[in-house]
C-alpha cells in the first residue's frame, strides 16, 4: 500500500511518495485545489491497497476528498447518482454512509463504487472485473472500514433532520396528519424536497429553495425542515420547523442571536428538552393570502443535542398543543443516533 496525501489539516501536510504512478499535472491540480481557500475541497488522498490472495493479488485504488460545505458535495453526489449514460450501468448502495452508487463500464471490465459520509467523498476501484456489488466481498469490506474511519474521525451521527418530527399518531388525538413543506439536508435523498402544492411552478419552488439556503447560511445549520400538522380544534395548521448543527458552538452561536426575540414575561410551564423559550406574539398571515387576515399565533423555540425547533400555532389554540408537539419532537431528538 502507497497514500498520497494533500491536507493542511495533517502534519505532514503533504505526503508524495516515489512509489505513485499517477501524473503529475493530476497531482499538481488536486495540490492546487486544496490551497485555494475558494474551493469546494479542502483535503484529497490517494492510496492503493494490495490484498494477497490464493489466486492472485487483488488491487483497490481509492481517492478520498473532503469538502469545505457538505450541501455542495450532497447536490454533486445527487448528480452522481442521476447519471444516465449509455457507457455506465450504475445501481445504489444500501447501508454505506450517507449515499453510495456501483458503477459498472459497459464497454470495459471497469467498475468504481462511489460514497460519501459526512464532509468526505470516496471513490474506490478494483483492479479486477467486478461485476455486481453484492458478489464483491473484499470491497465490501474495505469500503465498510473506510466508512467506519469516516465516522470515527468526524463523530458524524446525524440523522435526517425530518426524522425527528413526530408522526401524528404518536402525537396522539386531536392531530391530523403532517405534511413536509419543504426539507433541505445533504442526508435526505433527494437533499432538496419541496411539496409539490408550492413548488408547481419551477421559479416558485427555486425561490423556496435559495430562501432556505440563505437561511442556513445565516444561521450556521446545516439542514432545515419544516413541517405543517393539522389539529381538530383549528383550521390554521401548526407549524414544526427543524434545524441541524454541524456542532455545538455554532448552535451556541445561533441561540444566543434569539436573546432579543425572548418573552421575558412568560416562562414555558414545563421542561421542554435542554432549553427552551416563548418568542415575543408575532402575526401571521393566513390562508387564503388574498383575504388579507392576520393572524395571531405563538412560538415556542426549543433545542437538544444538535438540533432547534420551532413551534409555531394560532394564539386561540392556546399553549398546551404546541407544548405536546415540542415534547414529541424533543424525545426523538434525544433518541436520534
Amino acid at each position: 500500500m502507497y497514500s498520497l496525501l494533500f491536507d493542511p489539516l495533517s502534519k505532514p501536510a503533504v505526503i508524495t511518495p516515489e512509489a505513485s504512478t499517477l501524473p503529475e499535472s493530476f497531482k499538481n491540480e488536486q495540490l492546487d485545489t486544496v490551497a485555494n481557500p475558494q474551493s469546494y475541497v479542502s483535503g484529497w488522498g490517494n492510496a492503493q491497497y494490495t490484498l494477497r490472495l490464493t489466486n492472485g493479488p487483488a488491487v483497490y485504488d481509492v481517492q478520498i476528498y473532503r469538502y469545505r460545505d457538505r450541501l455542495r458535495l450532497a447536490e454533486e453526489f445527487d448528480q452522481l447518482l442521476r447519471l444516465d449514460s449509455e457507457q455506465y450501468q450504475h445501481s445504489p448502495v444500501n447501508g454505506l454512509g450517507d449515499a453510495a452508487v456501483f458503477y459498472r463500464s459497459t464497454r470495459t471490465p471497469g467498475s468504481t463504487l462511489w460514497f460519501r459520509r459526512a464532509d468526505f467523498k470516496a471513490w474506490i476501484a478494483p483492479s479486477s472485473s467486478v461485476t455486481r456489488w453484492e458478489q464483491a466481498a473484499n470491497l465490501q469490506n474495505l469500503a465498510s472500514q473506510l466508512d467506519q474511519r469516516m465516522v470515527q474521525r468526524t463523530g458524524d451521527s446525524a440523522v435526517p433532520v425530518v426524522s425527528v418530527a413526530p408522526t401524528h399518531s404518536e402525537l396522539g388525538v386531536g392531530w391530523g396528519e403532517r405534511r413536509v413543506v419543504y426539507a433541505i439536508d445533504p442526508l435526505e435523498q433527494p437533499t432538496e424536497r419541496v411539496n409539490p402544492q408550492a413548488s408547481e411552478d419551477p421559479t416558485n419552488r427555486a425561490a423556496i429553495v435559495q430562501t432556505v439556503r440563505d437561511a442556513l447560511a445565516r444561521n450556521g445549520s446545516v439542514a432545515m425542515a419544516e413541517l405543517d400538522y393539522a389539529h381538530v380544534t383549528h383550521n390554521f395548521p401548526v407549524t414544526l420547523t427543524l434545524s441541524r448543527y454541524p456542532d455545538v458552538a455554532s448552535l451556541e452561536s445561533y441561540w444566543g442571536r434569539l436573546r432579543d426575540k425572548v418573552d421575558d414575561t412568560k416562562p414555558v410551564s414545563t421542561a421542554v428538552g435542554q432549553s427552551a423559550a416563548w418568542l415575543q406574539t408575532a402575526q401571521a398571515e393566513a390562508d387564503p393570502p388574498e383575504a388579507r387576515v392576520l393572524v395571531r399565533t405563538r412560538i415556542l423555540v426549543f433545542r437538544q443535542g444538535l438540533f432547534t425547533g420551532w413551534v409555531e400555532g394560532v394564539a386561540e389554540l392556546g399553549e398546551q398543543p404546541l407544548l405536546d408537539l415540542a415534547k414529541a419532537t424533543v424525545d426523538r431528538m434525544a433518541s436520534a443516533r
